[in-house]
């Protein structure tokens, strides 16, 4: 989520289980209960594991975090922080993305650190909506090894390509990530449908995907459709589900029996990304900061001085 402005404050183990579908988007996950369901009478779709640790442990220390800096640092007036939460300052001190402190201070760890910070309870319940849903399931058919790498990774990229396109801004959150693991769900589509074996669980698991390419397109367009509501960082959501994409070839690759598309398609994920991270960054550490000029600069380096002069009464409550 993109929260401000430099220059100005806007007014404004295996486990069976059967497809069914969501509130929401129908088609990405199953049941939210972990047990086995049968799928016909001597079928079930195999999955690496029971629970989704990952997405489990995220989401807890998301939700500590949020509770954490709400205690501690105060919850900021509606006018400031619409999404009940802390002061701004307080988000970038403890992590927000920004583009100033990256280049200038070096603080690379930046490009991790917003995946576990939320604007308020609202943006995380959104989140939180998507993650332990849709993310956690996906966890539960990857094995966790492989979705911490895209969530990671993927939350890496998105906070790259934002902080290249909005380097006057801080933002916060996990949607990047959410965006990342959407992605490379489209690309294990793309690779599985390489597969020619014809085993039972092929059959299956190509009839879920089916059902969960009509999910994705129903989450996208709906996240694309939030990525024009203010303050919501829609270069974040873009660079999740790029990397995600690229990300998704390299690793799904290997699932491909014919050496030919196995080559092609690991090849094309393991360029696309080197090429995303290589563009990104001279991106970042060039135009993006020259378009900045120095009271930008001096604004992201001191966010308490900026927001005590732009508006009245503001307090940093978790300033050193």
């Amino acid at each position: 989520m993109e929260f401000m402005k430099a220059k100005e404050i806007d007014d404004e183990s295996t486990i069976a289980t059967e497809y069914t579908d969501m509130e929401s988007c129908p088609g990405v996950a199953p049941n939210k209960s972990p047990s086995s369901k049968v799928v016909g009478e001597d079928e079930a779709y195999l999955l690496k594991q029971k629970y989704a640790y990952g997405s489990i442990a995220f989401s807890a220390i998301q939700t500590f975090i949020v509770i954490s800096l709400a205690a501690g640092c105060h919850v900021a007036p509606l006018d400031i922080n619409p999404m009940l939460g802390p002061y701004p300052d307080a988000l970038d001190r403890f992590g927000a993305k920004n583009a100033v402190m990256i280049v200038d201070q070096g603080q690379r760890w930046r490009l991790l650190t917003p995946i576990l910070l939320h604007a308020g309870f609202f943006h995380l319940l959104c989140n939180l909506t998507v993650q332990l849903e849709v993310g956690s399931f996906f966890e539960r058919e990857w094995g966790t090894p492989t979705w911490f790498l895209i969530y990671t990774t993927g939350s890496m990229g998105a906070t790259l390509l934002s902080a290249c396109v909005h380097p006057n801004t801080i933002s916060v959150g996990s949607s990047g990530a959410a965006m990342a693991l959407l992605g490379a769900k489209c690309s294990e589509v793309l690779c599985k449908a390489r597969e020619e074996s014809m085993s039972v669980q092929d059959k299956l698991g190509r009839e879920v995907r089916k059902q969960q390419i009509k999910g994705i397109l129903c989450h996208l367009s709906l996240i694309t459709l939030c990525s024009f509501v203010p303050l919501v960082d829609w270069s974040s959501h873009l660079g999740g589900f790029i990397s995600g994409i690229f990300l998704g070839l390299l690793l799904f690759s290997f699932s491909i029996k014919r050496k030919l598309w196995l080559g092609l398609y690991g090849f094309s994920g393991f360029f696309f990304s080197l090429m995303y991270i290589f563009i990104t960054l001279q991106y970042l550490y060039g135009r993006s900061m020259d378009r900045l000029d120095d009271e930008e600069r001096d604004s992201l380096t001191d966010l308490c001085a900026f927001y005590k002069e732009s508006l009245e009464n503001y307090d940093c409550q978790c300033s050193a």
